[in-house]
């Protein structure tokens, strides 16, 4: 497929932009490119094409993408920019004909799919970009408005007639001078259920915010991974935001948004500047003084920085274990942290009264019984009841693990996201998903360890064979950690302080 882009010469008044979400309506990514360009004068609104519904992702009824292409049509956009995951790339190839067929106006592919295999999306769309978006887009939209050349726009590849031009990534850009993400209603349309929403994220109560981009480390089943050779030598990867900065933003959510009752800092890693995090402590339990959740490693759970994070809010925190085999950790994920520091991350965690839930990978081809048999027994050796969430491998484009199974015939193309829309109905696991007995097993016997349930008896479960043949008998296990949760919650609000 080929596209020819007609630039519009200047008209004195500014290009018109319309971004699209693809099942994210909190979209952070979109939210703050809609910003960056509202505060460079451009004319923008966006659309948040469906929401993100983990384990029941359905795709877009023919009046649902009528009712997107209806709304571009009363907008007339002068470009149209789609940010997408590996799994929708299917309803972004539809929903850009429809728009290149109705409107025939340029569109701009960007978001971690398009980042990850712009070579398999740039026959669909006019321009790809690669990477961080927010002054690529500027460069797109300068470009439309003026009718420049735009063949060499850092990060953009361009697709002209079906030549198409491939462009290295930018030097990585300071975060301080970005715009704060907009949360605002004004300029957005929400589709869903075959109708226009009115979520109202004025009344949110959880703002959503990041103080960081890029992850400091480079697990092969990651985006990051594939991320971390795409600006390779183009600065430091993983950056931060002053605090200043962020306290700032908060300040302002703070007055823009008075339900506002907590925070969800979406940080890869939230820990891992001791010298950021205790000047941060320090002005957020100053001025925020709002309960916050974030994400860490056990690589950075000191004992000091978790307790000025717990006095100035910090409730919860949520952490990777991934495997409880440090041969597969290790030898197959490329994640070096051993079982002892695990534990003492955990130690220190549940010593601070903090929240934890812990991440564990299944469905991993690699793994053996052995390697399960160990992930049940680290499992057990945490400090208990805890939250655990269990994700079933996915092979994301272009990372070290989705090409070493490619090469070793555990997987074939077909099997990659953007074909095999895996995360459609097993974005998080439930037992009834599971299609070996084996893995039904575990999996139920990985919830059983997060709960209160005797030791002994789940390590008895583990060696029954009547379970083992019947795993379905475990059932129940879907629901007890959660129970377990709740109970420890109830139990430390009634403790005397």
């Amino acid at each position: 497929m080929t596209h020819t882009v007609e630039h519009r010469p200047a008209t004195g008044r500014p290009l018109k932009v319309v971004l699209v979400s693809l099942y994210d309506y909190g979209s952070l990514g979109v939210r703050s490119l809609h910003a960056t360009l509202r505060a460079h004068g451009t004319d923008v609104h966006s659309i948040f094409f469906k929401r993100l519904r983990y384990n029941n992702i359905q795709p877009p009824t023919e009046a649902e993408f009528g009712l997107v292409v209806e709304q571009l049509q009363r907008l007339r956009p002068d470009l149209v920019g789609i940010s997408l995951r590996s799994s929708f790339f299917d309803i972004a190839r539809t929903l850009t004909k429809r728009v290149k067929d109705v409107l025939g106006v340029p569109v701009v592919w960007g978001g971690t799919h398009a980042t990850l295999n712009p070579e398999g999306c740039i026959a669909f769309c006019d321009y790809v970009v690669v990477g961080e978006g927010e002054y690529p887009l500027l460069d797109i939209v300068d470009a439309c408005q003026h009718g420049s050349q735009d063949d060499a726009i850092p990060n953009v590849w361009r697709n002209r007639g079906g030549v198409v031009n491939r462009n290295e990534p930018r030097w990585l850009a300071d975060l301080d001078p970005l715009p704060f993400p907009d949360w605002t209603d004004a300029d957005k349309s929400y589709i869903e259920d075959d109708a226009f929403e009115r979520p109202r994220f004025g009344d949110l109560s959880e703002y959503v915010i990041m103080t960081a981009r890029g992850c400091p480390f480079r697990c092969t089943y990651c985006c990051n991974n594939a991320l971390h050779r795409i600006y390779d030598g183009r600065g430091k990867w993983s950056r931060r935001r002053s605090v200043d900065s962020v306290i700032q933003e908060l300040r302002e959510a703070k007055s823009a948004f008075p339900r506002m009752a907590r925070v969800n800092f979406q940080d890869d890693v939230f820990t891992m500047d001791a010298a950021w995090t205790r000047d941060f402590a320090e002005k957020y339990r100053a001025e925020i003084e709002l309960p916050f959740s974030a994400m860490t490693h056990p690589a950075y759970c000191q004992d000091e920085i978790l307790a000025l994070l717990r006095r100035a809010g910090l409730r919860a925190l949520k952490m990777g274990i991934q495997s409880g085999s440090y041969e597969i950790r290790r030898g197959l994920f490329q994640r070096y942290q051993t079982d002892e520091m695990i534990f003492r991350a955990a130690d220190t965690i549940a010593r601070q009264g903090i929240d934890i839930s812990y991440d564990i990978i299944v469905n991993n081809p690699y793994e053996t019984t052995r390697d399960k048999t160990i992930t049940l027994d680290l499992l057990l050796r945490l400090p208990r009841p805890f939250k655990l969430t269990v994700y079933s491998l996915i092979y994301f484009p272009h990372t070290e693990l989705t090409e070493k199974a490619l090469r070793d015939g555990f997987i074939t193309e077909a099997d990659v996201e953007d074909h095999r829309k895996k995360t459609f109905s097993h974005w998080r696991m439930r037992l009834d998903l599971q299609e070996q007995k084996e893995d039904q097993f575990y999996c139920s016997l990985y919830r059983l360890a997060a709960t209160v349930t005797p030791k002994w008896l789940v390590r008895a479960a583990g060696r029954s064979e009547t379970l083992k043949r019947h795993p379905s008998l475990l059932e129940p296990a879907r629901h007890m950690d959660y129970a377990s949760y709740v109970v420890r919650g109830v139990r430390k609000r009634l403790r005397p302080r």
